[in-house]
């Protein structure tokens, strides 16, 4: 019966959402009322078949993709960040660290959810800004197609880029902008299919921007990579198009926009840059993920309340994945 399970779970993208979301996270990179709303999946929460280039793996296929995956991240990140701090030397450097905490957050929009495990975000870029649409920011770090990956697992600390404090404009600035590689993450669900209910975990991966290479290939945005966990199987699927975006509660600050093919957060901060300073400034950019994977109950066969319920063919609908809200602060 599992291989029927398998079959059937391979037959269909679990979880595909409407390429094109509502608010800041859609294709033209605005939303018109302002909200950063984003409704992964069909109103209906059935899936439309597939997306475009699809790629059904067996069962037990992926075992080594995951292994280079995790080779590969380690090594960029550890790349990523000792070239910026070489390149930092040793006079006085800013540290760009992201946190992760998940405190109660007051959800107000009446949907179950749960906090992501093994959630990483692929960190490209960072830049000050002096408002919103500031023409000319100020780049703290780049580094171009490469990344590396910050853990938004409660109460992890990654340094994801340096830079000599020098080169940056004194003054104070309000806005942040940081571009999205990837992201990664892993979800509980239980999974219904011709009278049986097996409780598993999604592994998923998804390109976010352009250009990004994963498991040693370069990805385009919208790739992604689905793998189902359960009675002690693995059943991938991968494909293009179709994912979900990290986005806001409806009303916070944070804003996703996608700019010429990359996925960028724009958030309020309150930094103040002097000419000179003595030592290092570790400046640190915290947000909060308390289940921050938010989906709409349905009724069906042995659903339950809270549970994240899945069928072959559909799902309860996902309607918001992203950090709630953001703290900026120094250490």
């Amino acid at each position: 019966m599992l291989r029927l399970i398998a079959l059937l779970l391979l037959s269909c993208s679990l979880i595909a959402c409407d390429s094109a979301a509502r608010g800041s996270g859609s294709e033209d990179g605005g939303g018109d009322d302002g909200t950063d709303a984003f409704d992964v999946g069909s109103a209906s929460g059935h899936l439309d078949g597939g997306a475009s280039g699809d790629v059904a793996l067996d069962a037990t296929g992926d075992a080594g993709v995951d292994a280079a995956a995790d080779a590969g991240v380690d090594a960029a990140a550890d790349a990523g960040v000792d070239a910026a701090a070489d390149a930092a030397g040793e006079a006085p450097r800013i540290l760009i660290h992201i946190r992760a905490e998940a405190s109660d957050f007051a959800h107000a929009d009446g949907f179950s959810g749960q906090t992501p495990a093994a959630h990483v975000n692929g960190i490209r870029s960072f830049h000050l800004l002096q408002g919103r649409d500031d023409a000319a920011p100020q780049l703290v770090f780049d580094h171009g197609m490469s990344f590396v990956e910050a853990s938004y697992d409660d109460g992890a600390d990654t340094v994801v880029g340096v830079a000599p404090h020098a080169d940056l404009e004194p003054g104070h600035y309000d806005y942040g902008r940081v571009v999205l590689s990837h992201l990664r993450y892993q979800v509980d669900a239980t999974m219904h299919a011709n009278g049986l209910h097996f409780a598993g975990v999604f592994d998923n991966v998804q390109v976010l921007s352009d250009g990004t290479e994963l498991d040693g290939e370069v990805r385009e945005r919208g790739w992604f990579r689905y793998v189902f966990e359960a009675a002690g199987q693995r059943f991938p699927r991968e494909g293009v198009g179709g994912v979900p975006i990290p986005t806001a509660p409806a009303g916070a600050p944070i804003e996703t926009v996608l700019e010429d093919g990359q996925l960028a957060l724009y958030f309020p901060v309150d930094i103040d840059l002097a000419a000179d300073v003595p030592a290092d400034v570790h400046q640190v950019i915290e947000f909060n993920v308390h289940e921050s994977f938010r989906w709409e109950d349905e009724d069906g066969d042995r659903y339950e309340e809270g549970i994240f319920d899945t069928t072959p063919a559909g799902y309860e609908p996902v309607r918001r994945f992203g950090a709630n809200a953001d703290r900026v602060y120094r250490d």
